[in-house]
């Protein structure tokens, strides 16, 4: 998607990961842990198939690349992981690459599709 902003006002947005849940409906929650702050735990809330659904995650950032890259991965919880690629579109906007693997196993508590 393009968005017009600086690269690294999105990078900067994306990278402050407790403020996510501010301006993103579906994640209710992100909690940085203090003693090691590459491991953050998020909450994700929303009503789909007429129910309301909750996961869990425990996730590390991967290294990232300033102004470029910031990916993750699962440690515990929902199986996923993803990345946010960042690309100077020109002085005032970029474009976003956003992708996410999410495994979700269906059992006979889980919504029928």
């Amino acid at each position: 998607m393009e968005i017009d902003v600086p690269v690294g006002v999105a990078y900067n947005l994306y990278s402050d990961r407790e403020s996510i849940p501010r301006w993103m409906p579906i994640i209710s929650s992100v909690k940085v842990l203090k003693d090691k702050p590459d491991l953050s735990r998020w909450s994700l809330k929303y009503e789909g198939l007429g129910q309301n659904i909750e996961y869990s995650w425990l996730a590390r950032n991967m290294q990232p690349t300033p102004n470029q890259k910031i990916h993750w991965r699962s440690l515990e919880g929902v199986p996923n992981r993803g990345a946010i690629r960042f690309f100077r579109k020109g002085p005032s906007s970029c474009l976003l690459e956003v992708s996410s693997h999410i495994l979700h196993q269906f059992n006979s508590s889980s919504p029928s599709v």
